[in-house]
Order: C-alpha cells, then sequence, then structure tokens
C-alpha cells in the first residue's frame, strides 16, 4: 500500500489544488494521514453486523403510523390563534 504521503500527492492532483491549497500543503497533507490513521482504527475494529440484534441495549419498538391531533382540537388547545393559524411570541428581534 501506498504511504499517506503518496497517496496525498495523488488526491491533490486529481482535486487540482490551486496555489492557496499549494502553500497549506503541509497542514493539509497531516490532516489527511491523520484522517488515515484514523481509518486503519476502524478497520481494525470487530465486525458487529453478524451479531445479531443481542448487541443493542434495548429492544427497539415497531414504528406504526397512529392518528394526530386535529387543527380543530389543536387550535382549541392554543393559548392564541386566528382562524385555523397559531400565534406565537416573537423571537427574534
Amino acid at each position: 500500500m501506498e504511504n499517506a504521503k503518496e497517496i496525498f500527492d495523488r488526491i491533490s492532483i486529481l482535486a487540482r489544488l490551486g496555489p492557496y491549497e499549494e502553500r497549506q500543503h503541509g497542514r493539509l497533507a497531516g490532516d489527511f494521514t491523520r484522517i488515515l490513521e484514523l481509518f486503519k482504527v476502524l478497520s481494525e475494529a470487530p465486525d458487529l453486523s453478524d451479531a445479531g440484534s443481542d448487541h443493542s441495549a434495548a429492544p427497539l419498538r415497531e414504528d406504526v403510523a397512529k392518528p394526530s391531533i386535529s387543527v380543530k382540537a389543536l387550535v382549541e388547545n392554543f393559548p392564541q390563534s386566528e382562524g385555523s393559524l397559531l400565534k406565537v411570541p416573537k423571537v427574534i428581534e
């Protein structure tokens, strides 16, 4: 496998980095190296995709659609309304 510098150099050519980015080549290369190191750590993590649902802390509930409150009931229970519109306090000056 190529080292991080070789990979970064190839990507910088493909990305057509301009003069501004070239001045920051060292910082970008360092960031890129750190990203590659983190991917390496992730690749060493155990694969839990075949562990089934036993690794879940809590069982998931069924996603079932339920009827919502009607507009009329909402407007009737809202402190200030005008027709079917709800009046809320102003939060942005």
